[in-house]
């Protein structure tokens, strides 16, 4: 029996990044920005993304007694404001919060079967809680676009835990909340920073619509790679009487 299944959010759930440069894109042809300014913009936004890395890296390293500010949190995830000032540069004309809201929105897609098995979960009483770095407000806005904020019993964010991944602190919170092992419990994750933080708190790690970072890691014994979240039902059935679903 899962106590509880823990599951990261961008290009997990869905196709976060695909949607996000799609949404960029757009912003950048609706500016009016010619072909050559249009290059110069995304060399831009490369480069702060390069720098954004190694900031977090530099402050956080993975220390789980630091706290990350709301202001580096926003600086780091707005980026509808990330983008506006890097066209700003070479436009006066930038489009409104909310049209790059509802592009973006519009670009999402839902990953494979990830639904139809959460519902199947959430129906026989297993707590579902997202863990995801960024803002809770953003995470809200993607759930209640699909329909399915009701599937997530708790949300914890960079902004809930003033931390990023792969801060034990989105463990402990969800360890506070159920006062369970978290040996019993499965997370889900795409990335690099999933599975240290996954290793570090003994938690089952599966990894699907993994990137290159964690796809590096395909001969570590204690990854297991899904092509589908319904596949971490077949494994976790096997050899046992008490099925989780059928």
């Amino acid at each position: 029996m899962i106590k509880c299944l823990m599951l990261d959010f961008d290009d997990t759930l869905y196709n976060f990044s695909e949607a996000i440069k799609k949404t960029f894109f757009h912003m950048i042809k609706q500016s009016g920005v010619d072909i050559y300014k249009a290059r110069k913009c995304i060399y831009d936004l490369e480069e702060y993304n390069e720098k954004k890395f190694c900031k977090i890296n530099i402050l956080y390293a993975g220390d789980d007694s630091y706290n990350v500010t709301s202001e580096f949190i926003d600086s780091a995830f707005d980026y509808y404001k990330i983008f506006s000032g890097i066209i700003a540069s070479y436009s006066n004309k930038i489009i409104s919060s909310l049209e790059y809201n509802n592009y973006f929105l519009s670009q999402c897609r839902i990953i494979n079967d990830c639904v139809e098995t959460l519902m199947a979960l959430k129906a026989l009483g297993t707590p579902i809680v997202i863990l995801s770095d960024g803002r809770t407000e953003d995470k809200i806005k993607v759930l209640k676009h699909f329909k399915i904020e009701w599937i997530f019993d708790y949300i914890i964010t960079s902004d809930s835990t003033q931390s990023l991944k792969p801060s034990l602190k989105f463990f402990n919170k969800v360890k506070d909340l159920y006062s369970i092992d978290l040996k019993d419990c499965i997370y889900i994750g795409n990335h690099i920073s999933d599975y240290i933080m996954s290793k570090k708190a003994h938690v089952k790690f599966y990894a699907f619509n993994a990137d290159n970072s964690l796809s590096s890691c395909a001969d570590k014994d204690d990854i297991i790679f899904i092509n589908s979240i319904k596949d971490l039902i077949t494994i976790e059935n096997r050899g046992k009487n008490d099925y989780i679903l059928r």
